[in-house]
């Protein structure tokens, strides 16, 4: 992993997540909790889909899940999930943060990963729908 990468997606208001679990952060070998300031649940309620900000992204070869709203305390998070399992089932709903870290498949080494290199983006520019 890159180190710049990381540093230039840091943000000066961003949360801080150490109270949440980190189970499989050896694995990983990055940060799973997003290093940068993203809105509260409900902050961008009056917004359309299409037009929200998607602020980060993670992935497994179960799905992709899309952060549009995090509350920090709990790590859960408002946005698009899209799982393998049921692509057509893709939907905007609720998901939590510290459950998708716990997730390790195949033995233990495929676990969910956090786009390190993701930069906010209008979920109408993510070819996602």
């Amino acid at each position: 992993m890159n180190d710049n990468a990381e540093i230039s997606n840091n943000d000066s208001n961003a949360a801080n997540y150490e109270h949440l679990p980190q189970i499989c952060k050896e694995l990983r070998g990055h940060e799973f909790y997003p290093q940068i300031a993203i809105p509260a649940l409900y902050e961008t309620e009056d917004i359309d889909a299409e037009n929200k900000l998607i602020h980060a992204k993670y992935f497994h070869p179960a799905g992709t899940w899309l952060v549009a709203e995090v509350e920090v305390k709990t790590g859960l998070c408002f946005g698009y999930a899209k799982l393998a399992s049921n692509p057509g089932g893709a939907e905007w709903g609720y998901f939590s943060l510290p459950e998708l870290e716990q997730i390790a498949t195949h033995g233990g080494y495929v676990v969910v990963e956090r786009d390190c290199y993701f930069t906010a983006t209008k979920f109408s520019e993510m070819g996602m729908e």
